[in-house]
């Protein structure tokens, strides 16, 4: 259920999805978008444009990002995003598996992780990930 123009005055999440896949950046900020708690999505598809906007976007409340993308893999954006602001919630929403990206450098900073696992339910769980970990910081 999309949320109504009065609801969205008062929801307060603010979220940057980042994916080099457009049409994945673009259902992942869908999801999000009719979640009652987050008031914008911001979409992102290269990741040192992404960068630039967690810089001049001192409002976000959370960052959505794949790992596997050219130019910056998703931990090394985690790692400039939290070096800029460490209380950044970052979720990690990829199809790596865990096991994979245990011994990475930057996994530490990761705040959540979601498997993309070709389950239906797989953007449910983002938006669930997304909400706790924005609205703990």
């Amino acid at each position: 259920m999309q949320a109504e123009p009065a609801d969205r005055a008062e929801a307060s999440v603010r979220v940057l999805v980042v994916d080099d896949d457009p049409s994945v950046a673009t259902l992942a900020g869908e999801y999000l978008d009719r979640a009652a708690d987050v008031r914008d999505v911001v979409v992102e598809t290269d990741p040192r444009a992404a960068l630039e906007t967690v810089e001049s976007d001192c409002e976000l409340d959370a960052v959505v990002c794949d790992f596997k993308m050219p130019t910056l893999d998703g931990l090394e954006l985690c790692q400039k995003i939290k070096h800029q602001q460490p209380e950044l919630p970052f979720v990690l929403f990829t199809g790596s598996a865990k096991y994979k990206l245990a011994d990475r450098p930057g996994v530490e900073d990761v705040d959540a992780l979601v498997i993309k696992d070709g389950e239906r339910g797989r953007y449910r769980r983002l938006v669930e990930e997304v909400l706790a970990v924005a609205t703990s910081a």
